[in-house]
């Protein structure tokens, strides 16, 4: 074989070689099937799942000063997704909640601070409210039966957090006997009655729920 045959040859090979090459690199990592490549980006149009009983199917650890891991959503849309029986993420700092930083918020074990609070109509209206850890407080009431069971959202008080003040509305021709307890789930039961003959009958009043302890 003459010199000029095999030069040609060899060039023709490794130009064939080289085009297989870059052919690689560009699909590689993109499409169903393909190698995830690190330090490059992958494209896929599918769920990637991972499995495995390891104590961390996972482990991504930055050395450097950058962080370990970055989420990039569309606007209004959930960064990450859990399982509705999931525990807590140990050493989570979580920067806002539902848009509000920590300095919104009052702890549960608040002593001494109001948290919640309303004014009601006799029949169970609620005209004014107050509630640091929800939204409206609701009424459960039937109309005669001088009772009041009510809810506020984000809380469940009982007898070993929190402390209750109930005052008649407005004043009365018949005195008004106010009772404020605690029942099942966690709602506050208001009673009135007219002192007069002590029975139950529906009256306005106030009510103040005060952060406590049993603890001291």
């Amino acid at each position: 074989m003459r010199r000029t045959e095999f030069l040609r040859g060899a060039l023709v090979g490794g130009l064939v070689a080289a085009v297989v090459m870059l052919a690689s690199s560009a699909f590689a990592g993109t499409g169903i099937g393909a190698v995830f490549n690190l330090g490059r980006s992958n494209a896929v149009d599918a769920k990637s799942t991972l499995k495995g009983t390891a104590a961390k199917n996972l482990q991504i650890t930055n050395t450097g000063t950058g962080s370990a891991l970055g989420i990039k959503v569309g606007a209004g849309r959930a960064p990450i997704v859990v399982n509705s029986g999931a525990g807590k993420a140990t050493n989570l700092n979580a920067d806002k909640v539902d848009g509000l930083d920590a300095s919104a918020f009052l702890q549960r074990t608040s002593r001494g601070v109001v948290l919640s609070g309303l004014t009601a109509d006799s029949d169970g209206t609620v005209s004014q409210w107050f509630n640091a850890f929800g939204g409206i407080p609701t009424i459960d009431h039937t109309a005669g039966s001088g009772i009041y069971d009510i809810t506020f959202p984000g809380i469940k008080f009982d007898e070993g957090n929190s402390i209750l003040m109930a005052t008649p509305d407005t004043p009365s021709a018949d005195a008004t006997v106010i009772d404020a307890g605690y029942c099942c789930g966690g709602t506050v039961v208001i009673e009135t009655k007219d002192s007069t003959n002590n029975t139950f009958d529906d009256r306005g009043f106030h009510l103040i729920v005060i952060g406590a302890s049993t603890s001291g």
